[in-house]
């Protein structure tokens, strides 16, 4: 983990060094840039001897742009959690994982297109974005991990790619605005409360498509 004190006001610091691959970040206005080479290790911070969510929290009212350069293959896991005034992100086109609870709570986030060589998003990545809106999810995602976009309240449209088979516990639990989601022919397996409380969907219809689904757990709708 690393500690609060580590982020220099308004200039840029070095997240990880690992021989030829460095990843700094840099805070100018109200824009905050990750660049370099490899992966975001975990962003979660340390006051204290306790964990205290994400190393930029104590500017979480300043930033509301972050750009995230070609290069970085990985965002760590707490990244960004509750950086509540982020409007905008982009990612690069290197980028490959995004890690659990990375955009936890942006609160502002409105759309987010995540790139086609992502595979893997971690679990709760973009938990209680209340105000997102809009998903654009990559072709080669395997996987819809444990409450991914869970009391995501305004998520109004996302794609479930082709390719996945598994949409986790939780997913969409309580994306109430959402009125239509296709599955594809590809997903074998539906966890638990993957779409409990998402009081837009047409139940009977979804029941019906989703005879042939396994099903895990009790709630469904």
């Amino acid at each position: 983990m690393i500690s609060w004190c580590d982020l220099p006001y308004y200039s840029a610091f070095t997240i990880s060094s690992n021989g030829d691959e460095s990843i700094t970040a840099k805070l100018v206005g109200d824009t905050l840039t990750i660049f370099g080479k490899g992966e975001m290790p975990e962003m979660l911070a340390e006051k204290g001897k306790e964990a205290s969510g994400s190393i930029f929290k104590p500017y979480a009212s300043e930033i509301k742009k972050v750009v995230v350069e070609e290069g970085i293959t990985k965002i760590g896991d707490y990244s960004f959690e509750e950086l509540e005034n982020i409007e905008t992100v982009s990612l690069p086109d290197s980028l490959t994982e995004i890690g659990k609870i990375a955009f936890y709570a942006c609160n502002s986030l409105t759309s987010v297109k995540i790139p086609n060589k992502v595979k893997n998003i971690g679990e709760v990545a973009f938990g209680s974005c209340e105000y997102l809106k809009e998903v654009e999810l990559p072709n080669d995602l395997a996987n819809i991990s444990d409450s991914l976009f869970f009391g995501c309240h305004n998520l109004e449209k996302v794609n479930i790619p082709a390719n996945v088979t598994k949409i986790g516990n939780g997913a969409f639990d309580e994306c109430a605005k959402i009125k239509e989601i296709s599955l594809p022919n590809t997903v074998t397996t539906i966890g638990g409360a993957a779409f409990l409380r998402m009081c837009s969907i047409n139940n009977n219809q979804y029941t019906r498509k989703c005879n042939k689904y396994r099903i895990l757990g009790f709630w469904i709708l």
